[in-house]
C-alpha cells in the first residue's frame, strides 16, 4: 500500500471501528506524531445483530464473537426507523442520568433500556426484578422519588410482589403489584 499524504493516512486510521479522531503532526526531519482517541462503548444496541454505542448515541461498529458484552442493552431501535438517531438520544440521556448512581441504579446494574416513541422508556436492572417505566427526559427529575419509594418497598418487605413501577404520572407513580 502505497499512502501519498498525511491526510489519506490519517483518513485510513480514521476508518478503523475503534477510532473515533486522529491527528497527524510531521515533525522534521523524520518524525511523524500520529495522536489516536479511541471510541469507548457505552452501551450494546439489538437492532438486529449487537453493535456498540459510544456516548453521543452513535453505533460505531458490530461487535463480534471476541467483543466485550458487560454493557447494558439498547432495544426498540431499528437501524431502519427515521426517528433512530432520536431513540437513541434517549437512552443517551437515560445513561447520563445513571452515570454517576450507586447500586441498584448504577450503570452495572442496568441491564435494557427498551426505547419505545416520544421517548418512552422501560428500565430493568439487575437487582430489582420488575420494569421502570417512565419518560427518558423526566428521569433525572423523578430519580429521588424513585429511590425512596423502592427503599420503602424494600422495607416493607413488599419489593418480590412488585410487577412493575410507572412513573409516567405528574406528581404520583403507579405500582403494578402481583397476586396473591
Amino acid at each position: 500500500m502505497c499512502i501519498r499524504d498525511r491526510h489519506e493516512l490519517k483518513e485510513i486510521i480514521e476508518k478503523r471501528p475503534w477510532i473515533r479522531r486522529a491527528g497527524l503532526e510531521r515533525r522534521l526531519p523524520d518524525r511523524l506524531i500520529i495522536d489516536v482517541e479511541k471510541e469507548q462503548a457505552l452501551a450494546l444496541v439489538a437492532a438486529g445483530q449487537l453493535y456498540y454505542m459510544n456516548r453521543w448515541g452513535e453505533i460505531f461498529t458490530e461487535v463480534d464473537e471476541a467483543g466485550d458484552l458487560d454493557y447494558p442493552i439498547i432495544t426498540g431501535v431499528d437501524l431502519e426507523q427515521r426517528d433512530r438517531q432520536e431513540r437513541l438520544s434517549y437512552a443517551v440521556e437515560v445513561l447520563s442520568t445513571l452515570q454517576g448512581e450507586k447500586t441498584p441504579w448504577s450503570l452495572r446494574e442496568l441491564s435494557e433500556i427498551h426505547i419505545k416513541e416520544n421517548g418512552d422508556i422501560s428500565l430493568y436492572f439487575c437487582s430489582l426484578p420488575f420494569q421502570i417505566k417512565c419518560r427518558a427526559n423526566e428521569l433525572n427529575q423523578k430519580m429521588a422519588d424513585l429511590k425512596t419509594l423502592v427503599r420503602h418497598l424494600k422495607d416493607s418487605g413488599r419489593i418480590p410482589m412488585v410487577r412493575g413501577i410507572n412513573l409516567d404520572y405528574q406528581d404520583a407513580a403507579v405500582i403494578a403489584m402481583k397476586r396473591g
